[in-house]
């Protein structure tokens, strides 16, 4: 994907957040987004994704910060929490 210039992209703010649940060995993250000018306590869109297994519990390094993050980024993302 490239950037041009000749667009004119609106500024946008993103927030992740990542639960973990240690008991039950899976994270839940939280993806939301809200498009400048806004309210300071609106959010546009939130994302939820359970993702997990021992190998990326608990979050102590750089490294399982990067697989955590990758993990989000390969499955779709849900518009509500699921159970």
């Amino acid at each position: 994907m490239t950037y041009s210039e000749d667009v004119s992209l609106p500024l946008r703010q993103w927030r992740v957040t990542i639960t973990e649940d240690l008991h039950h060995s899976a994270s839940t993250a939280l993806l939301s987004w809200r498009t400048f000018p806004c309210r300071a306590d609106h959010w546009d869109e939130h994302r939820w994704f359970t993702f997990g297994g021992p190998a990326v519990l608990p979050i102590t390094s750089q490294e399982a910060l990067r697989e955590a993050l990758g993990a989000m980024a390969q499955e779709p993302w849900r518009l509500r929490r699921q159970a």
